[in-house]
C-alpha cells in the first residue's frame, strides 16, 4: 500500500512533469501523456508511466525523454520543495492497448455467439 507522503508526492510530480514535458520536449508528430507515477518509498527512483499517441512515436518519444531526463529532473529540483528529487525512469503504459486487444477480442465473441 501507497504511503499518504509517497502518494502525494506521485501526484505533485505527475503534476510537475506534465507542465514541463511541454517545453522540454520539441515533439511535433506525436503528443505525450503522463499516465502515473510510481515513486519508491526512499524517494530515490521514480518510474513514469506515459503514453504516446500515434503509438508509431513511442520508441522516438521515449529516446528525446531519456536525453532530456536530466534537463527535467533539473527543472523539477527548482520546482519542487524536497531534499531528493528522485531519478525519473520514463516507460512506455501498455495496459491502454491491452485493454483495447480485450475489448476486440470480446467484440468478436460476442459476434461469433450471435450467429
Amino acid at each position: 500500500m501507497v504511503s499518504d507522503r509517497i502518494a502525494k508526492v506521485n501526484s505533485l510530480i505527475q503534476h510537475e512533469l506534465a507542465a514541463s514535458l511541454t517545453t522540454e520536449l520539441e515533439a511535433k508528430d506525436y503528443l505525450i501523456t503522463v499516465i502515473g507515477v510510481d515513486t519508491s518509498p526512499d524517494l530515490r527512483h521514480c518510474n513514469v508511466w506515459i503514453t504516446v499517441m500515434p503509438e508509431k512515436f513511442n520508441g522516438t518519444a521515449l529516446e528525446q525523454l531519456r536525453k532530456a531526463s536530466h534537463g527535467i529532473n533539473e527543472k523539477l529540483r527548482g520546482r519542487l520543495k524536497m531534499k531528493f528529487v528522485p531519478k525519473l525512469v520514463f516507460k512506455i503504459d501498455t495496459q491502454e492497448a491491452e485493454a483495447r486487444d480485450v475489448e476486440a477480442l470480446l467484440d468478436r465473441l460476442g459476434r461469433d455467439e450471435e450467429k
